[in-house]
């Protein structure tokens, strides 16, 4: 007689689950203590919450201590970003970044997701497209631009976190 792989997956489970269950049982609950037949990877220990070691208090967090926990990948891209670079259109100067599009003050809505982008670039950059033209590359704070020209919008704000479109001269900072 042939056996299925699901009848015997549920033999070799079997005892696993019941022991986790008994790993998981209050102290008013009668464990089933491991049969000596057990494989060694398969045998649990229970403790009651009298045998289990007393948590100790995690530690006050100090006044420079931040609890905000900043975002990382492409969603580092979110939010609203203003012109950094003289002449630009008053109503595309700032637009705002909700992934996979962002949404100019004017109301113009552009996908920024197109053809599997965004691209990461290594340290936390990543490069963003529309349909038909680039986006802008995220460069957070720390990380130089990568072929800026900064005779367009003057220095380099490093310290800052930046959208920079190498195609059109555009350099946007964070404004939120």
């Amino acid at each position: 007689m042939r056996t299925s792989t699901w009848a015997r997956l549920a033999v070799v489970a079997a005892p696993i689950a019941l022991a986790g269950l008994a790993a998981c049982a209050g102290p008013d609950t009668a464990a089933p203590s491991p049969s000596p037949s057990s494989s060694p990877s398969a045998s649990v220990e229970a403790t009651t919450a009298e045998e289990s070691p007393t948590p100790s208090e995690p530690p006050a967090p100090s006044d420079s201590a931040t609890l905000s926990v900043a975002a990382t990948g492409p969603e580092a891209a979110e939010g609203r970003w203003c012109s950094a670079t003289e002449g630009e259109d008053a109503a595309r100067a700032c637009y705002v970044v909700a992934l996979p599009s962002a949404t100019y003050d004017d109301g113009t809505v552009v996908d920024i997701t197109a053809h599997d982008s965004p691209w990461e670039q290594g340290d936390g950059v990543y490069e963003f497209a529309m349909v038909d033209a680039p986006f802008g590359t995220y460069y957070p704070a720390g990380v130089p631009l990568e072929g800026y020209d900064d005779s367009i919008a003057g220095p380099d704000p490093v310290d800052e976190d930046r959208i920079w479109n190498a195609q059109t001269g555009e350099l946007h900072l964070r404004a939120d």
